[in-house]
């Protein structure tokens, strides 16, 4: 639900005191896919004070790591009638027919951000997505500390690429899922919103004003399209 700038300030300076918030807010906001605005405090009755006045942060979009055919292969592969084609094409085929990422759980959204966030897997996967490899010859572009054989072990059960034998029995490396940013509209934050509001007399989360300037934003907002 919407959170005070100063109140995130807090939480992030706990687990780095050095971070700098502006410059983390920067890409959402200039992206959209957070809105900042100033909320009218509101005076407790208990002591008088203005209480949750300030300068407030709303998530209107969201990002969805998703998984998606490796197009720039399956179209390689069909103009140059490669031979791996029509087993490649049913391994994808295969794949993206039991795959909705809308019904992705929290555990799935780690494993594709752990393949960006490890500088060898993403250098690697950055590199399948224009190519395909015998197993015998992969690049050697992996740092000192990585072994080739784990790392490709780790996508192969994270069915990132996938293992292709030839007619001369030869086996290929091909990246069977590409990850691409999806974004979504939030629509869990609704309940999330009612909730906190409800919760505001006995925890003091949100005030009607910030629910209200929430809801708002969110229904101003969801027609809009974000592009990276």
């Amino acid at each position: 639900h919407p959170i005070a700038k100063r109140d995130l300030k807090k939480i992030l300076e706990k687990m780095n005191p050095t971070i700098n918030v502006d410059i983390l807010l920067h890409p959402f906001l200039e992206l959209n896919i957070i809105r900042r605005d100033w909320v009218k405090g509101e005076k407790s009755k208990r002591t008088g004070q203005i209480k949750h006045q300030g300068e407030y942060l709303f998530l209107v979009k969201d990002i969805l790591l998703a998984r998606v055919p490796n197009e720039n292969l399956l179209n390689h592969f069909k103009e140059t009638k490669n031979e791996l084609y029509p087993i490649y094409r049913k391994k994808v085929v295969d794949y993206f027919s039991n795959y909705d990422p809308n019904t992705q759980d929290i555990e799935e959204t780690r494993k594709l951000a752990s393949i960006i966030l490890s500088p060898d897997a993403y250098d690697f996967f950055i590199l399948m997505q224009h190519n395909h490899y015998p197993l015998d010859k992969i690049p050697k572009i992996f740092s000192e500390f990585a072994v080739t054989e784990i790392l490709l072990e780790d996508l192969k059960k994270l069915n990132i690429i996938t293992e292709i034998i030839d007619s001369s029995e030869r086996n290929w490396i091909c990246l069977l899922t590409d990850i691409k940013p999806l974004i979504i509209f939030p629509e869990y934050l609704l309940p999330k919103i009612r909730a906190a509001y409800k919760k505001e007399k006995e925890d003091g989360e949100i005030t009607y004003e910030i629910a209200k300037k929430a809801l708002k934003l969110l229904e101003i907002t969801f027609p809009e399209q974000v592009k990276f």
